[in-house]
């Protein structure tokens, strides 16, 4: 034994470290076989949705072209309501 150990000294150099790295690993608990469990997300959940920039665009021009003709049927009945008066 001592004599394979002589003429190849790299070898058993590397035998003994990977049996002490095995030792290590077994110590420290790594197991294979054991699923990582689940984590649950630690805050809320962002609920997100996909929005079409031009469909945003044509949404928002409609809302300020209903605004402006609200505007004006306000400012046309004022005036109906001083020629009234």
């Amino acid at each position: 034994m001592l004599e394979i150990i002589r003429r190849n000294p790299l070898g058993f150099l590397l035998v003994v470290l990977m049996h002490l790295a095995i030792v290590v690993l077994m110590i420290f608990g790594l197991d294979w076989l054991n699923p990582p469990k689940v984590q649950k997300p630690a805050g809320q959940v962002v609920q997100a949705r996909l929005v079409d920039a031009k469909q945003l665009a044509s949404e928002k021009r409609a809302e300020q072209l209903k605004k402006k003709q609200q505007q004006e049927e306000k400012k046309k009945i004022e005036r109906q309501r001083r020629e009234a008066e």
